[in-house]
This record gives structure tokens, sequence and C-alpha cells, in this order.
């Protein structure tokens, strides 16, 4: 990062830029989750604000803050008067709604009793007095909380900035649980509100307890929170000018009728819609059941400048107009696949991005037909290639044999991860597969076997003396193994490995901590390259196993 800093500020230096240009340049390589650091870019004065706060509000759902439900409010403060009016309007009609049905639920209720228990008089005046006090009820909770919006967010003056219009990032799911936890704290705050819930309860279990009580949970929160998460997505489709990553997900819980509605073409501006559609750059669908009518919409709407694709589901199959997609796109370069079943007409697509595919990613797939691999042989540019399978469904890695037999030229990172028992370790002889797709690809100098789960999914029956075999791999730079070895197999590996320009090894020790660090020493000390090196032991990446240390190998250059 610091050095194509300098290398961007040395080429900067040549040119004549402005000082927004600078700034633009300075903040563009502050982390984005450096918060501390980008708001006290922003504090400067106010010529810095005006470019630090749309670079600190592009992504606010993907940060993890202390009382992030803060920008709730502020995004409101952010609305026109006749909007925010608008929103009053929908929230009272939900309430309005939900009364209507409680008031009916209760009234067929009486009904039924009447005609059944030949209810008398004074049963009825009782009843219809407590109606009335349920029915008050509902109307003080209702206006109560439309007051409490409206004196706290609604007719706030504006801000100093449309905070709308910097985003360039929407996760639906994210901005629903947003807006759920912002309606929760807004609820649980509310003493009135809550007292006369508890009471509208009491009424109404005197009246019959198989009526649904008033939930504000389940009911109320939730039905309000989709009302407002689907406004605010309009919101930002309205508003944004340069929204470039859009993600859908209906995994958890998620609100799926939002994916619904975003389908049946409701509540948006079209044209607008349209328009940011057709500039975005990445997709991500997290989907239980692969909607077709969602994907129809990217495809009816040009969504064709994409350079990054995701698709994660319970092993659907992938359909026909997702396949269309992927062709359709005029640059893609980074494509993720993960539990979904894939055939022939998928593969065609993903080849028909040969010239700019660079990231391909098949996570747990199943694929259909072993020869469909071979349609990926054309991706000349592709550089990352990350495959990963499960044991649990054997799918996942039965038909993966083609793979190891293909070719990419520029191929330089591979990571593999999974596990596979030993029995079918022996019986699709994937260990000579593997070494034999080093063979053919040897400029891999980025060799992976390590996951951020918190359970090993590693190749373990792939023992280190057969990956000293990988002698040929004379790129290789770095070597993350999630695996335990003892320091005689480490010993074996690097005696192998002497002339390759390795400047990272991570791997799990399985004996004595202290052989290892002394043959990782003598091996930094022996290259034939003058090296600075540095040995890091830490503890297990794995809260249940206190037993096995982490060792981290860093090599340096040394600067003449």
């Amino acid at each position: 990062m610091k050095l194509q800093f300098l290398l961007q500020t040395s080429s900067a230096a040549t040119q004549v830029l402005t000082n927004p240009e600078l700034l633009g340049i300075i903040i563009s390589h502050i982390e984005y989750d450096d918060i501390n650091s980008l708001y006290s870019f922003s504090l400067v004065n106010k010529f810095w604000c005006k470019i630090g706060i749309p670079y600190l509000w592009k992504s606010p759902l993907s940060l993890n803050l202390l009382n992030i439900t803060k920008i709730i409010p502020i995004y409101i403060s952010c609305l026109d008067k006749l909007t925010k009016q608008k929103l009053s309007q929908l929230l009272k009609h939900d309430y309005n709604k939900r009364e209507n049905i409680l008031i009916e639920s209760i009234y067929n209720n009486h009904i039924y009793n009447s005609q059944n228990n030949n209810h008398n008089n004074h049963n009825n005046h009782n009843h219809n007095f407590q109606l009335s006090r349920i029915n008050e009820n509902l109307r003080n909770i209702r206006n109560s909380f439309i007051n409490l919006l409206r004196s706290n967010y609604l007719f706030t003056k504006p801000s100093t900035f449309n905070y709308l219009e910097f985003i360039n990032e929407i996760n639906l799911h994210s901005l629903y649980k947003l807006i759920f936890e912002w309606l929760s704290d807004l609820y649980s705050n509310a003493t009135i509100i809550n007292y006369i819930i508890d009471d509208t309860n009491s009424l109404i279990n005197s009246i019959n307890t198989n009526i649904q009580n008033i939930n504000y949970n389940n009911n109320i929160i939730n039905d309000q929170t989709l009302i407002l998460t689907q406004q605010f997505f309009n919101f930002f489709i309205n508003n944004s000018n340069h929204l470039q990553h859009l993600k859908f997900e209906d995994f958890y819980n998620s609100p799926l009728t939002l994916i619904q509605s975003f389908v049946s073409d409701n509540n948006n501006d079209q044209q607008k819609l349209q328009s940011q559609l057709s500039k975005l750059k990445s997709l991500d669908l997290q989907l239980i059941n692969i909607n077709p009518d969602l994907i129809s919409k990217f495809n009816s709407y040009n969504t064709h400048q994409l350079h990054t694709i995701s698709l994660k589901s319970k092993y659907e199959r992938v359909p026909p107009n997702f396949s269309l997609l992927i062709e359709k796109q005029e640059g893609l370069k980074i494509l993720l696949l993960e539990n979904v079943r894939i055939d022939i007409p998928t593969f065609v697509s993903i080849n028909s991005q040969y010239l700019s595919l660079g990231n391909l990613s098949l996570i747990n797939v199943i694929v259909n037909s072993s020869d469909a691999l071979k349609k990926l042989s054309r991706c000349i540019n592709l550089h990352t290639l990350r495959i990963e399978f499960n044991k649990e469904i054997p799918e996942t890695y039965n038909n993966l044999s083609r793979l190891w037999n293909l070719q990419f030229p520029i191929l330089n990172k591979l990571i593999i991860i999974g596990n596979i028992s030993k029995n079918d370790l022996e019986n699709y002889n994937f260990e000579n597969d593997i070494l034999k797709f080093f063979g053919i690809n040897s400029k891999c100098y980025d060799y992976s076997t390590k996951t951020n789960s918190y359970s090993p999914r590693l190749l373990g029956e792939i023992q280190l003396p057969r990956l000293s075999e990988l002698k040929g791999l004379r790129y290789l730079k770095h070597l993350d193994l999630e695996m335990k070895f003892t320091s005689v197999q480490i010993s074996h590996l690097l005696d192998m490995w002497n002339k390759v320009p390795l400047i990272h090894l991570n791997y799990l020790c399985k004996d004595d901590v202290s052989d290892h660090h002394s043959i990782l020493s003598k091996f930094s000390q022996s290259l034939n390259q003058q090296r600075l090196y540095k040995v890091d032991i830490k503890d297990s990446p794995y809260w249940y196993d206190n037993t096995t240390y982490r060792i981290d190998l860093d090599l340096y250059h040394c600067c003449i």
C-alpha cells in the first residue's frame, strides 16, 4: 500500500494537479475502516471536509461501529419536507391496517361467542367497553409513535450535506438489520408506548386468550422495518450519484419481500433505477432460492458493466438467465460461485469472458459434468483460482479431475481448501492430480490452504513430503498451510526449496516450537541472497486447540 502510494504520488508530481486532486489521492490510500483517520481528515477545514465527507459516507452500512443506528436519523434529515410527510403517512397507514385487522378479529370472536354461548346484555356491554378501550389504545400507540418520529426525526432541519448522494454500496440485508435495530431502540425507550401496548394486551386477553396479542418486536417493528427499508432503498437509488455495488440476500431471515418488491417494479423511479443498474460494478446475490425474475431484472436493465459477480445458494441449479448475465458483461474480472450446481451452459458463459476474467472461485460447487470444466481452458488471463470442497458432499470434488489437467499461462495464486477422506483420496488420486496441476502451472507464487473458518477444513491427508515434489515452483513466494507439521517435515521441505524466492511461510507446528524456530533461522541464514528474517510464534487460530502454535516466517531483502 505504501509503495503504491509513493509511486502514485511520484507520478502525480510530474503532472499539474489541483489541490482537490492531490487530496483525493491522499484520502484514497486511507483504509476505509480506519474511521478515526477519515474523520480527522474531514475536520481539518471546510475544504478538506467537502472532500472527506463523500468518502466517509460511501459505504456506511458495511462498517462495524458503535451507535451505527444513528446514521438512520442522519439520512432522514436529508429528505425534503414532502418526502418526510409521505414517510409519515406510510407508517400511519400501516398502523391503521393493523388496527382494523385486530378489531375485526376481536369483533368476529365476539359474534362467534354470542351465537354459541348466549351472552347476556351485561357481557355484551362489557365487551363493547373493552373493545372501545382497545380501539382507543391502538390510536394512542399510532399517534404516539408518529409524534415521536415527527418531533425527533421527520421534522428536523435539513443537514448540511445530502449524504444519500454519496453512497456507492447497498447491502439490503445490512440496511434491514440497521433499521430494525433503530426501531427497536426507539420503541424500547418509548415508555408510554410500551405501557399502552401492555394495557392493550391485557384487555385482549380478558376477552379471549386465543386472540394474538400485539407483539411489537415480531409484528410492528418487523412490518415497519420492511416499509422503511424499501423506502430507503428507493432514496438511495434516486439520490446516489455513483452507486457501484449492490448485494441482495435472503439468508438468515432476510426480507425476501424486499427482493420481490424490487422485481415487481413498485415504488421506484424506473428511469433512475435503470440508469443505476446499468452502471453497477459488482453484484452479490446470496439466495436460498435463485429468483429467475431477479436475474432477469439485471439483464433487462442492461447491467453489463460488472467487474465482479458473486452467486451463493443452497445447491440450486444456476439458471440460464444467470449464465446470460455473465455472457453479457463487457469485462468481467472476478466471478465467485458458491453452493450451486453448474452445468455446461454456465461454463460456456464463463468461457466467453476469457480475455478479462482474472479471478475465479468455485466454492463447494457441484459440477454436473466433468467435461464442462474443459470449457475453462480458454481463460488465458486467469491469475487467481480458489477451489473449496466439502467431504460431506462428495459431488463437490467428484468431477474436479478435469480441472487439474488445465493450464493457465499466468496463474500465480492457487487456494485449495477442503477435506477429503483417505479412502476418497486414494480412489480419486487427488494428491497426484494436484501435484500434476502444479507441474503444468509452475508460475504459481502464492499457494494457500488457509481459511478464516474456526474449524480446519484442510487437505489434512496430503503429507508434507509430497509437497516437496513441488520443487518445480521456481516462483513460489507465499505459502500458507493450515496443517500441522513436525520440524523434520519442515526441514525436508525447506531443503528442497532453498532456491525459491520465498518471502512468507505460514503453518501449524506439531512438536517442539524451539526446534521449528532453530530450523527456520538456519534456513534464512543459508539463503544465497542476503535476507533479513522474522519468525513469529502465535497461539493456535482455533479456539478449541490450545496445544498447537502457528508459525509465521517473513523474509526481507536487505536494502543496500
